[in-house]
């Protein structure tokens, strides 16, 4: 039987804050797929009521030779990292937390720094107040720009380019996510190349099960602005199951920092230091009328972020007086990124305690942002220490000079397949689940930057142009490749997980002239191996 549920609500806060919230839902068949991931092993009295969750919508996957009773799940939206969902972090051998749709909605949350501060043993650097570059540590690693933590979406990698330069401008967006999975301090074996910190898995919004309309809209101070929707169905075809879901999202604002102005230069003062982000997305799934129980998806998605976005800080003076205060030196800088995620993704359960996934993936992203790094030819850092007061003047808009600026431009590509089998037997009275997974990854980074100076005189400016590559072009690239194997052994209340990693990764470099030539000035290769376990 389906039912429909209408919401809409609306509240006014401080933050002036409409929301609006149309969903329709079909209850969940109680004779659920068994390729459906979600799965908590053992008796679900037995079970640790789940905290977290406030009104579950439960599936069910029906009694195997390996399970012999129906176990419940909640939270239907697939979990690749932690199988189970929110209720099977207290079953986990190490340490690990869920964060579940609700956790985010309720809070109208749309930073991911405020997301993840509820996590216990993770860590966040604010940047821009927006929380459009994260930086995230997990118990302890570096935290600049998550460099150091494997950040996957749907269990594909999503750095741009993870292994040559982890370290970069894009992170998945928490305010469209369903759920988002971290561990933290058990075995990261099966989760390259970071193994370390931790892995955060963001999941995003799931093909319904059936008929599903879903839209919400929120606006705040600083025009402050979100839209979020999405549509999805399942289809009874001759060639099998089709389903397919269309979402968009949408968050800007004007921001909240005032840039000052300049009689010299004739620009007005601005408060407008925000940013505008839209991220469309379409997955389709198949599941086609075969004797095997297998399906096929295929996901893609888009993010487009244009933010009048600075490094530019204050003097510790003005930062006291002024601390959302922009110096007019900033009037100019900006980034703008666009990445594109795809993958196709193969699920089969060959039988009852076999199941197999194999994914291909490929990712883009570029990004150019153009800031100031000069004033009068001297550093930033110099010039904000107040070693000489003229070059601050200029950086203010109080004086004549030359500020520098640079495109701060990348390209990055990411690509690969990967798969990985799930074998499930027991020893008696030993249950064991035996996971085995390869993949086979390339990325890269390309750097082509230029720099541009602007000279201010007495009411008038001009644009030197310095062409491009200017400085620091080069290409880095990565191909590796990964073998892994862990056996999560039960026995009793006694939870197992041994295991083991290979990684074997082949580096390019190649340093370019600064100019536009593009022509080599060096080259360098290497390989590097590493096990862990």
């Amino acid at each position: 039987m389906k039912t429909k549920t209408l919401v809409v609500g609306a509240a006014l806060s401080t933050l002036h804050l409409f929301q609006l919230a149309v969903a329709q839902e079909a209850s969940t068949s109680a004779t659920e797929s068994s390729l459906d991931p979600t799965v908590v092993s053992g008796s679900p009295a037995a079970a640790p009521t789940p905290v977290r969750s406030t009104s579950p919508t439960q599936t069910v996957r029906q009694a195997t030779v390996s399970r012999p009773v129906e176990v419940e799940v909640y939270d239907t939206i697939e979990p690749e990292v932690i199988e189970g969902g929110a209720e099977a972090t207290f079953e986990l051998p190490g340490s690990g937390f869920f964060i579940t749709s609700q956790d985010i909605r309720d809070q109208n949350y749309v930073n991911v720094n405020r997301v993840l501060a509820k996590v216990p043993g993770v860590y966040v650097r604010e940047e821009d107040g927006f929380g459009n570059f994260p930086n995230i540590s997990i118990r302890g690693v570096d935290g600049t720009r998550s460099e150091k933590v494997t950040i996957m979406e749907d269990g594909i990698l999503q750095a741009p380019a993870p292994y040559s330069a982890p370290s970069a401008y894009y992170s998945p967006n928490i305010a469209r996510m369903a759920g988002v999975e971290i561990l933290k301090g058990s075995s990261q074996v099966a989760y390259g190349p970071h193994t370390t910190g931790g892995v955060i898995n963001f999941l995003s919004t799931p093909i319904p099960d059936s008929e599903q309309l879903y839209f919400r809209g929120t606006y705040g101070s600083n025009g402050n602005f979100q839209l979020h929707g999405h549509y999805g169905n399942i289809v009874e075809t001759a060639i099998g199951r089709v389903g397919f879901l269309a979402e968009l999202y949408y968050k800007g604002s004007d921001g909240f920092r005032t840039i000052d102005g300049s009689t010299l230069a004739g620009v007005a003062a601005s408060d407008r230091s925000g940013f505008g982000l839209i991220e469309p997305t379409i997955k389709v799934r198949w599941e086609p009328n075969t004797a095997l129980d297998q399906s096929f998806e295929f996901k893609w998605g888009m993010t487009d972020l244009d933010a009048d976005e600075t490094y530019l800080g204050l003097t510790e003076g003005d930062l006291f007086a002024t601390p959302y205060r922009r110096y007019f030196g900033s009037f100019l800088d900006n980034i703008s990124t666009e990445q594109h995620r795809t993958y196709l993704k193969w699920n089969a359960a060959l039988n009852d305690d076999l199941d197999v996934q194999i994914a291909a993936y490929y990712n883009s992203f570029e990004r150019d942002w153009f800031k100031i790094r000069r004033v009068n030819g001297s550093s930033l850092h110099t010039t904000l220490l107040g070693n000489n007061a003229g070059n601050l003047a200029t950086l203010q808009g109080l004086a004549p000079g030359t500020l520098g600026y640079r495109h701060n431009a990348r390209s990055y590509y990411s690509q690969g397949i990967q798969g990985s089998t799930e074998y499930r037997f027991n020893i008696g009275s030993i249950e064991n689940t035996l996971d085995f997974g390869v993949r086979e990854h390339r990325d890269q980074i390309r750097r082509f930057q230029e720099n541009t100076d602007i000279v201010f005189g007495n009411g008038t400016y001009r644009v030197v142009d310095r062409g491009p590559g200017s400085g620091g072009n080069r290409v880095q690239e990565v191909e590796s490749t990964a073998v892994w194997l862990q056996d999560t052994i039960e026995i009793g209340s006694l939870t197992i997980s041994p295991g083991a990693r290979y990684e074997h990764s082949e580096l390019h470099n190649t340093d370019f002239a600064n100019d536009a030539t593009n022509t080599p000035t060096a080259m360098r290769t290497g390989s590097i191996d590493w096990w862990t376990a």
